[in-house]
């Protein structure tokens, strides 16, 4: 399991945690965004290939402002009721982080 920054205990802990009975499309947008989180922001020191294109891919969907597909990371936050560009922000800025704290080292 991924350890996570405290700044997802806001707006990520409500995909994150059980709410009440959701319907099937519901828990299928939740599961789609905590996985591509999960998938950008563990800490895992593999960097095999599929690994970093499956970040590389999660973070593309993330920073992306399309809207047309069914599971664009707009259209999820929106139903999820989540604001897409503070969740976007907060990822950007975890991840800033983390090289910063690594080039210092």
């Amino acid at each position: 399991m991924a350890t996570y920054d405290s700044w997802e205990f806001g707006d990520y802990e409500a995909v994150r945690k059980p709410m009440e009975p959701a319907h099937p499309e519901r828990r299928l947008l939740r599961a789609v965004l905590t996985d591509a989180m999960a998938t950008i922001l563990k800490e895992n020191r593999a960097v095999g290939r599929r690994t970093v294109k499956m970040r590389r891919e999660a973070l593309a969907w993330v920073v992306s402002n399309e809207r047309s597909g069914t599971f664009s990371f707009e259209r999820i936050c929106e139903a999820l009721g989540i604001h897409s560009d503070r969740l976007r922000t907060k990822v950007l800025g975890t991840l800033r982080d983390r090289a910063r704290a690594v080039s210092d080292v």
